[in-house]
C-alpha cells in the first residue's frame, strides 16, 4: 500500500541526498568534491525518479518523453560552448538520470496517481531543479560565466527543492 508516510520517506531521502550534495559543493573548485557532490545529487535524482514512478506508475509515453528529452539535451550540449573536460562522462551520465527524474515527474500529469496540488508542486519543483542544473552547467563549465548565474542557480535549486518537499504535505 502506498501511504503518505511512505511517500514522505522517499522525498526526505532525496532531499537528504541534495543536502549532502550541497555540502560537497561548498568547495566547487576541488574536482573530487565536485564529483562527490554530483554523485550525491545523482542518487537524489534517482530517488525522486523512482518515487514518481512508484507512486505514479509507468506508461509507454514515458519512453517517448525520455528519449525526446535526452535527444534535445544532447543536441543542445553539442551546440553549446561548455567545456566539460574530464567531467564529460559523469555529466552525461547525470544528464541521463536527471532526464529520468524529470520524465517521471512530468508524466504524472497524464498518468494520475497524485492530486492536482501535489502534481503541480512536483512538476514545478522538478522543472526548477532541471533548469537550475542547466544554469549550473554554465556556471561551472563555461568560460567567463556571468556572476549572476550562480545566484540564479541557487534560487532555482532551492525553490525547486522546497516545492518538492511541500508535496509531502499535499500528498493524499
Amino acid at each position: 500500500m502506498k501511504t503518505p508516510g511512505e511517500y514522505a520517506l522517499w522525498i526526505i531521502a532525496a532531499l537528504i541526498m541534495g543536502l549532502i550534495g550541497d555540502l560537497f559543493l561548498v568547495f566547487p573548485n576541488i574536482i573530487r568534491s565536485f564529483i562527490l557532490g554530483l554523485a550525491a545529487f545523482l542518487v537524489g535524482q534517482i530517488i525522486y525518479g523512482v518515487t514518481f514512478l512508484r507512486f505514479g506508475g509507468f506508461a509507454y509515453y514515458d519512453i517517448i518523453i525520455y528519449a525526446a528529452l535526452v535527444g534535445a539535451s544532447l543536441f543542445a550540449y553539442s551546440k553549446s560552448s561548455l567545456n566539460l573536460g574530464k567531467m564529460k562522462i559523469p555529466v552525461l551520465f547525470y544528464l541521463l538520470i536527471i532526464s529520468f527524474m524529470y520524465t517521471m515527474s512530468v508524466s504524472i500529469l497524464y498518468k494520475g496517481g497524485f492530486n492536482q496540488m501535489t502534481a503541480a508542486l512536483i512538476v514545478i519543483g522538478a522543472t526548477l531543479f532541471l533548469v537550475s542544473d542547466i544554469v549550473l552547467a554554465f556556471v561551472r563549465f563555461q568560460e567567463n560565466a556571468k556572476p549572476c548565474l550562480r545566484g540564479t542557480n541557487l534560487a532555482l535549486y532551492y525553490i525547486g527543492q522546497i516545492l518538492l518537499a511541500l508535496s509531502i504535505w499535499t500528498f493524499k
